[in-house]
């Protein structure tokens, strides 16, 4: 019977209650069907052995035990039982069986009493560590919950009984979820942790080896006379590794994952003034017989993702610290698509949180600013095609790498705003993010072929020649400015074609690191920009110092020089700024360079070039 029993926690039983408090109301225990029963609450938890008056235990003939309980070595005993009636203590007779279980605990068979108006008494036994750390209702479990019996460890429950109390106390966990402050979650936590070191033995002689799988919790539980050096525990799809033998005296340990226990200690309780987001299921490690929590060796937990498709941010390992998720003594050891290892120090309830950069929102006139940007951009870029399409330029100037360099930030942006939200049909978004990723590419690749050009032009200086076309033939140039991303582009899709398009956008995922596929040419065309810039410097000023050359060829070269390092200054660093964004100062930077890039290049190239302003007519405006 110690394994399947009832509860009877009803108040009105108690010796001390009058029934005619109750409004003259008797009760009745008429239902009673030789089931096995057990008092508890603030009535009592056993039967009166002395006679109880008329009236009292919430019925008009209180019904109490005319013997001693038996001990536990007795089992189960048929005790008499008697029911006060008309001034008589023991008017009406019965009997029910009795036995103490190994809780220290008394379950009674109960059987319907004589007539109505009858019912069974309770009383306190005593105030027992037991009664603190285990009451019956979850109610009570968390308002009294047993700080008097922390260090208490001779308590020994049936498995049966302690899966009863976890399914009261993980019932309680959706309600609590609510509730402000950490006294509740600290009491959710701290009786689980109690009624599962209730299976641990109260000697180490006996090993134990344990299991507990009920809906929202899943429980390991191992040690004893286990002699175990590495000990790997698994829960879930989460696992514990631990040197019991180095830390634990007695070597028990417990392990438990919870499934809805995220609910109650939410990541609201993580304090770091990033975005996050728990990514785990909560995990519990605790040393049944042991206060120390400190450990002499770390202890490795391997912790499944809640989460497959993650966004780009920082795993952080975590633990619960009186009131809030803590990162103190844990470290992220490891990680891949589904699974995080987490190092600590201690044992204590953990956690896997991902922290996200705050998002920048952009409120109504911030979008509308950037849509007459992005207007006048697309506008500038046109108008700049069309310039370096059809004007009459100096021979010595190539523009190929300016007008493709124009075409490809036309169409990068152009499709960017049309398309990069465009992520209900997956493979058109995943089609518009190869695209971009090749236009912008692109982009990059014809910037540093100008570079280049402007490189070879300088160098030439110190040859003088009539008329001389700067840098490589327009045909190599366009060789070399749209083959190379095309395959890096292709490369790409072909290793990891997943990495185009999200439910947020259709540009680059993070998964994998895949954003390098665009991060590392771009970050390799700015390293050896900047190398470039600073030999064609370098040469100019030789020149210069030497004079060799032709003036006007200086002047129109150092011209040109300029115009080219203030367009890699734009074009090139705004896209920095774009994975630099840990302030909404960046943001709004990267948003206005990278809206206006067409603006510069019409404006410097083209509005302010002496030769476009004689094409049109305006050569009033120039003073020569």
């Amino acid at each position: 019977p110690c394994t399947s029993y009832n509860f009877l926690n009803d108040s009105w039983r108690n010796t001390g209650y009058d029934y005619r408090n109750l409004g003259g109301i008797s009760m009745c225990d008429y239902y009673m069907n030789g089931k096995w029963y057990r008092f508890s609450g603030a009535a009592g938890d056993v039967m009166p052995t002395d006679c109880v008056p008329e009236y009292h235990c919430g019925a008009a003939v209180p019904i109490w035990m005319n013997g001693t309980h038996p001990k536990e070595s007795d089992g189960i005993t048929e005790v008499e039982v008697c029911g006060h009636w008309d001034g008589k203590c023991c008017n009406q007779r019965s009997s029910v069986n009795v036995t103490l279980c190994p809780g220290g605990y008394y379950l009674y068979q109960l059987h319907s009493p004589f007539v109505f108006h009858f019912a069974f008494c309770t009383r306190k036994r005593h105030t027992t560590c037991e009664e603190l750390c285990l009451p019956a209702l979850p109610e009570v479990i968390l308002t009294n919950i047993s700080f008097p019996c922390e260090g208490v460890f001779h308590i020994i429950f049936h498995m049966q009984i302690v899966k009863n109390y976890l399914n009261a106390v993980m019932s309680t966990i959706k309600r609590l979820s609510d509730e402000k402050g950490a006294y509740a979650r600290n009491a959710v936590l701290q009786t689980t942790e109690k009624l599962v070191s209730t299976l641990v033995p109260s000697t180490n002689k006996t090993a134990v080896n344990e299991t507990i799988l009920l809906n929202s919790l899943e429980a390991r539980l191992i040690g004893g006379s286990e002699k175990t050096n590495i000990l790997l525990l698994k829960s879930k799809a989460n696992e514990m590794k631990i040197n019991l033998t180095s830390i634990a005296k007695n070597n028990e340990v417990a392990f438990m994952s919870y499934t809805e226990m995220e609910q109650l200690l939410s990541v609201e309780f993580f304090e770091n003034g990033n975005q996050s987001e728990m990514i785990s299921d909560v995990i519990t490690a605790t040393l049944p017989k042991t206060k120390t929590t400190n450990l002499s060796e770390p202890v490795n937990f391997t912790l499944k993702h809640t989460k497959s498709h993650l966004e780009n941010g920082l795993l952080t390992c975590v633990y619960w610290k009186e009131t809030v998720w803590s990162v103190e003594g844990c470290t992220a050891t490891y990680s891949n698509e589904s699974h995080t290892v987490c190092s600590c120090t201690h044992l204590s309830t953990f956690a896997l949180i991902m922290q996200m950069d705050k998002e920048h929102e952009v409120d109504d006139l911030l979008a509308f600013i950037n849509k007459i940007a992005v207007s006048i951009n697309l506008v500038c870029l046109a108008l700049a095609i069309l310039t370096f399409s059809f004007c009459t330029w100096n021979p010595k100037i190539n523009n190929t790498a300016r007008l493709n360099l124009s075409i490809c930030l036309f169409l990068a942006h152009f499709i960017f705003v049309l398309g990069s939200s465009q992520t209900e049909n997956k493979i058109l978004c995943s089609a518009i993010a190869v695209i971009l990723h090749y236009l912008f590419l692109g982009s990059f690749m014809w910037m540093y072929l100008e570079a280049i050009q402007i490189f070879l032009l300088v160098k030439s200086l110190k040859k003088v020649k009539v008329i001389q076309r700067q840098g490589l033939h327009y045909g190599y140039l366009l060789l070399i400015g749209y083959s190379t991303p095309a395959i890096i582009v292709g490369v790409s899709v072909g290793v990891f074609p997943n990495g185009y398009g999200n439910e947020k956008k259709c540009w680059l995922n993070n998964d994998n690191g895949f954003r390098w596929s665009f991060l590392g040419p771009v970050c390799y065309i700015l390293v050896t920009s900047v190398l470039l810039f600073v030999s064609t410097v370098w040469n100019l000023l030789t020149v210069l110092a030497h004079m060799k050359s032709e003036i006007s060829k200086i002047r129109d070269t150092r011209l040109m020089v300029f115009k080219t390092l203030a367009q890699f200054v734009i074009l090139g660093c705004s896209w920095i700024l774009a994975f630099v964004q840990e302030s909404p100062m960046f943001f709004y930077m990267f948003l206005f360079l990278n809206s206006q890039q067409g603006t510069f290049i019409f404006l410097v190239h083209c509005l302010l070039n002496k030769e476009v302003i004689y094409f049109h007519g305006l050569s009033y405006l120039v003073y020569l």
